[in-house]
C-alpha cells in the first residue's frame, strides 16, 4: 500500500468540536434510529478500526438491534446523565443453549464511564436506548474484509464486503435486495 500523500492528524481535541461538527445518521435497517455521529477513525486515517464519537438525543436508539460475525465491537460510555441509559440485548437461542428457541430480550442500565464489549460471532444483539438525557459515546468496530450483521428483531442479515465496496441485505425466507457502492453512510 503506497504511503498518503496527505497525512491525516493524529489528534482531534474533541472539546472544541461543535454540535455542527456531527452528522446525522439513520440507520439503514430502523429509520426511527437516528444518531449525531463524527468518525474520529476516518478522520484521523485508521483503516482497520471504525471509532465513532456519537451523540443520541433523548427518547432516541443508536442503532438497529445487532451482531456482527466477524467484527468485534465496543462501547465507552462518555457522559449518560444522571439515570443514565439503557442498553439492550438479544440473547438468541443459539448462544442461550438448550431449552432456549426465542429471542430473549434484556435490559439493563448503562452509566458514565461504563465499557461495553461485543466480541465477534457471539450472537448477542445490542443497541442504546436513551431515556430524558443526551447520551454521549465512543463506538469502535475492527473492520474485517468480510462481514455478516445480523438483526435479530428484524429478521435480516447485512453482508458487508469491505474488499468490493460491496454490501446486500438478506432477509428471513430468502429474499434479497443488494446495494452496492460506498459504505461511507453504512453504521452499525
Amino acid at each position: 500500500m503506497a504511503p498518503q500523500s496527505t497525512p491525516k492528524p493524529h489528534i482531534i481535541h474533541t472539546p472544541s468540536l461543535k454540535e455542527s461538527d456531527f452528522a446525522k445518521i439513520t440507520h439503514n435497517v430502523d429509520f426511527s434510529a437516528v444518531r449525531h455521529n463524527i468518525p474520529l477513525g476516518d478522520l484521523t486515517g485508521l483503516t482497520k478500526l471504525g471509532v465513532h464519537l456519537v451523540r443520541l438525543t433523548p427518547h432516541s436508539t443508536s442503532a438497529a438491534n445487532h451482531w456482527h460475525t466477524q467484527d468485534d465491537e465496543w462501547i465507552y460510555v462518555v457522559d449518560a446523565g444522571e439515570k443514565g441509559a439503557t442498553l439492550v440485548r438479544v440473547i438468541t437461542p443459539e448462544v442461550a443453549g438448550e431449552g432456549q428457541t426465542q429471542n430473549e430480550v434484556k435490559k439493563e442500565t448503562i452509566y458514565k464511564g461504563d465499557f461495553i464489549a461485543f466480541p465477534a460471532s457471539r450472537a448477542v444483539g445490542h443497541h442504546i436506548a436513551t431515556g430524558d438525557e443526551e447520551v454521549v459515546f465512543l463506538v469502535c468496530g475492527t473492520r474485517v474484509s468480510v462481514d455478516v450483521c445480523t438483526y435479530p428483531l428484524d429478521g435480516k442479515k447485512l453482508v458487508i464486503d469491505r474488499k468490493m465496496d460491496t454490501e446486500w441485505f438478506v432477509e428471513e425466507g430468502g429474499i434479497e435486495w443488494h446495494k452496492t457502492g460506498s459504505m461511507a453512510g453504512m453504521q452499525k
